[in-house]
């Protein structure tokens, strides 16, 4: 195996500030170009020679597939027809899903039997969830061809679920797809260890269960990912960075508002009789509350499973493919796989972040011929997503395995097994 080491390093959740995901990680804004001021520098020694990697341009990071990597399991031919982004396509998805939303939107807020009205806010909640993929994906500047239109059709398609583009893009692109599972770095449902949680204050603690537990996804994603980290920039990383946010923030800010003020208007007109609280609460709130829900558990099962690794040594997680061993594929029901827009088929999106939704299905299964022994894939039921979430609680990076919050494994050692089958 190569000699990997790690220079040094100010401030681990910063360095990837210098660091790109490649087209599809925003990595065109002039900023994610920059690496002069990049904090560390990550080393590869073969033999006595070194290189350097600043990761600059297409998936530059010496853990993620080069294009040429890519061509390894995605033959070129295919490649090419699962990055075409033909505009009608794009904009018939688009225009669909907000057009759905704004239907059910009315039914939610309708002279309807108060039953009718909370099924259609429900489902009003999983379409915003739907959305809000369309809104990840022009985010990485794969939806369309066109760099400004997925600009645009981002800002549009978040303000439902109130994400502001540039924190999304900050956070998401240049943060959570550079250093997927790497403690300290990778701030998405990252686990405490053993050591970690016993240090915690009672209620710390108490927080901490609630959200590992099997309906903690609400307040997880609402306190730890939305609030201060895609609504506005609260987060101590990107407060220094308050007018490269500005714009966005504002936008989603006064956009959502704007969102709730129209269904409250025109559900009074639709149902005169109701409060309007009552009726901003069956058209605006319910609806995002549920969509906070959904996107909460969505991003958990992407990366967490009792066989998944998180990794505290960098040159550990330098020897793994994360895209493959630490991105799960999920298959679930029919009738949630139909609004996915394929954001289950994770692993072809970690790997190639080039590809947009509507071609992630055959590049899933390409990669999932290739990696075949790699790969996890769960068909998501209750059952299988209680275990999940039962089993994975705390992640002990000395042992290498999930364990309950006593400390007692609930899981195999997987971070070997992740790097003798990247």
């Amino acid at each position: 195996m190569s000699e990997w080491t790690i220079g040094e390093i100010e401030d681990p959740r910063r360095e990837d500030q210098a660091r790109s995901v490649g087209r599809g990680g925003g990595a065109r804004d002039a900023e994610d170009h920059d690496s002069g001021n990049a904090a560390s520098r990550i080393r590869q020694r073969h033999g006595g020679n070194e290189r350097e990697f600043h990761g600059v341009g297409p998936s530059r990071r010496a853990h993620e597939p080069h294009r040429s990597m890519i061509d390894t399991w995605l033959p070129r031919e295919e490649r090419a027809a699962c990055e075409r982004r033909p505009l009608v396509t794009a904009l018939c998805i688009f225009g669909g899903e907000f057009a759905a939303l704004i239907a059910l939107t009315a039914l939610a807020v309708a002279q309807l039997p108060l039953v009718v009205n909370l099924i259609a806010a429900l489902a009003a909640g999983m379409l915003i969830g739907t959305l809000f993929t369309v809104g990840h994906d022009a985010a990485h500047d794969t939806f369309t061809a066109s760099r400004e239109l997925n600009r645009w059709i981002a800002r549009l398609a978040f303000v439902p679920s109130a994400h502001a583009v540039s924190l999304w893009q900050r956070f998401h692109n240049r943060t959570h797809h550079s250093w997927t599972n790497l403690r300290k770095h990778d701030y998405v449902w990252e686990p405490m260890s053993p050591a970690q949680y016993r240090a915690l204050p009672p209620l710390r603690r108490a927080l901490y269960r609630l959200c590992r537990g099997p309906f903690g996804s609400l307040p997880y994603h609402l306190g730890h990912m939305w609030w201060k980290r895609s609504f506005l920039p609260i987060a101590p990383e990107v407060r220094g960075e308050l007018r490269k946010h500005a714009f966005d923030c504002t936008f989603v800010v006064a956009g959502w508002f704007a969102f709730g003020a129209a269904c409250t208007f025109f559900g009074a007109r639709l149902d005169p009789q109701r409060p309007l609280w009552a009726t901003a609460l069956l058209g605006w709130i319910l609806p995002f509350l549920v969509a906070n829900w959904v996107n909460g558990w969505v991003i958990l099962l992407h990366h967490t499973h009792p066989s998944v690794p998180w990794f505290d040594d960098p040159r550990e997680w330098m020897a793994t493919n994360s895209s493959v061993t630490c991105t799960i594929h999920v298959t679930p029901p029919l009738l949630l796989d139909a609004i996915s827009n394929n954001i289950m088929d994770h692993n072809a999106h970690h790997a190639a972040p080039t590809i947009p939704l509507y071609h992630l299905r055959p590049a899933q299964n390409r990669l999932r011929q290739h990696f075949a022994a790699a790969v996890h894939h769960v068909v998501l039921t209750p059952r299988s997503y209680l275990e999940i979430v039962s089993k994975c609680k705390l992640f002990d990076g000395e042992r290498g395995q999930w364990t309950d919050f006593s400390g007692r494994p609930t899981g195999p050692v997987c971070i070997s097994r992740a790097i003798e089958t990247r």
